[in-house]
C-alpha cells in the first residue's frame, strides 16, 4: 500500500499517519514494514518544498549553531593533522550548516536531492551544492577523501543502513570522523510514548537502539567516540503541537489551547532523550 505523505522535514507535525512497523531478530534494528513502503520515495525526496522549515530558518541556526559548537573539536583535530580539510554534509537540505561553516571559513560540499533546498541553498552560500542523491553522487562523482563527513537527520530515513554506512566509510580515510543524529526507539522517552512516540512516521525507515549502532558502526570500521544530546531549538507552541498531535484528540485539544495562549515567536532549547549526536573515528581493522 503506498502512503501519501508529506516528506519534509516539517512534516512531523502534519501527519498522523502510523505505519506498521518490525524489528530483525538477528540485529534488533525496527524499520517500517514493507507492506507501509512509499513508493518513489527518491523522486519525492527531489520534489519537496519545505517552506515551513524556511519560516523557522532563525531557529534552525541557533540549532545548528549549537551543533557547530559541538562538533568544533573534531574539526580542529583534523586541522592539526591537514593543512586543508574536505568536508562533506549528507542531506544538507537549505544549507543551514554549509552557511555556518562558512563563516567559520571551512569548506564543505553539500548534497541534496530536493530541488527547491538545493536551489534554496546555492544562492545563500558559496559552498560547493550538489543536487543528487546519496547513491548518485558516490557511484557518479570522483569523491575525495573527506575527513568529515556529517549526516544530520538522515539516517533514519535510509532503508538500507549497511550499504550506507559503508559507502560513507569508502569516501574516508583511517582516523577521520562521521558525525550524525538519530533517534533511538530503545530510550525511556520513547518506550514510555509507545505508539504515541512522534517519531514513528512514514519517512522513518529505520529505528536504531544503542546496541545495534555499534554494531553496524564496528561492522564497517568505525568506533563510537561520543553518544551526546542533539539540542534542538524550536518555538514553543510548535514544539508543544508536533508532541501532542500524535495522541488522541481529547488530548490534542491542549495542543490549540497553547497555541493559542503561547505567543508564536517564543523559542527555546529542547533536548529530548531519544534524540542523539553520534561521533564515530573510522579505523584499520587488524
Amino acid at each position: 500500500n503506498k502512503l501519501s505523505v508529506d516528506i519534509s522535514c516539517s512534516s512531523v507535525i502534519k501527519t498522523n499517519v502510523k505505519p506498521d512497523l518490525h524489528k530483525c531478530i538477528d540485529c534488533d534494528l525496527v524499520q517500517i514494514s514493507p507492506s507501509n513502503s512509499i513508493k518513489n520515495l527518491d523522486k519525492m525526496y527531489e520534489d519537496v518544498v519545505d517552506t515551513d522549515y524556511i519560516n523557522n530558518l532563525k531557529i534552525k541556526y541557533k540549532t545548528f549553531n549549537g551543533v557547530f559548537k559541538k562538533i568544533k573539536p573534531y574539526i580542529e583535530k583534523s586541522q592539526q593533522k591537514h593543512s586543508k580539510i574536505n568536508i562533506l554534509e549528507i542531506g544538507s537540505y537549505y544549507g543551514v550548516l554549509l552557511n555556518i561553516f562558512e563563516k567559520n571559513k571551512l569548506n564543505a560540499i553539500g548534497i541534496e536531492p530536493s530541488k527547491h533546498a538545493y536551489e534554496y541553498s546555492k544562492n545563500h552560500n558559496k559552498q560547493r551544492n550538489i543536487n543528487v542523491s546519496f547513491d548518485k553522487f558516490v557511484e557518479d562523482f570522483n569523491a575525495i577523501n573527506f575527513n568529515l563527513v556529517m549526516a544530520f537527520d538522515v539516517i533514519e530515513h535510509v532503508e538500507n543502513v549497511d550499504k550506507f554506512i559503508q559507502q560513507v566509510g569508502k569516501l574516508m580515510k583511517e582516523d577521520n570522523f562521521f558525525i550524525f543524529s538519530t533517534i533511538f526507539i530503545d530510550s525511556w522517552f520513547a518506550r514510555m510514548l509507545g505508539n504515541n512516540w512522534p517519531w514513528i512516521i512514514p519517512m522513518h525507515l529505520s529505528y536504531f537502539n544503542q546496541k545495534n549502532i555499534h554494531y553496524f558502526l564496528n561492522k564497517h570500521n568505525f568506533e563510537i567516540i561520543s553518544i551526546s544530546n542533539h539540542i534542538h531549538y524550536a518555538k514553543i507552541n510548535y514544539a508543544i503541537k508536533g508532541l501532542l498531535n500524535k495522541f488522541p484528540s481529547y488530548i490534542n485539544f491542549f495542543s490549540k489551547l497553547i497555541s493559542f495562549i503561547l505567543p508564536d515567536k517564543f523559542s527555546m532549547p529542547f533536548s529530548l532523550p531519544d534524540t542523539k549526536i553520534i561521533v564515530a573515528r573510522k579505523f584499520r581493522r587488524k
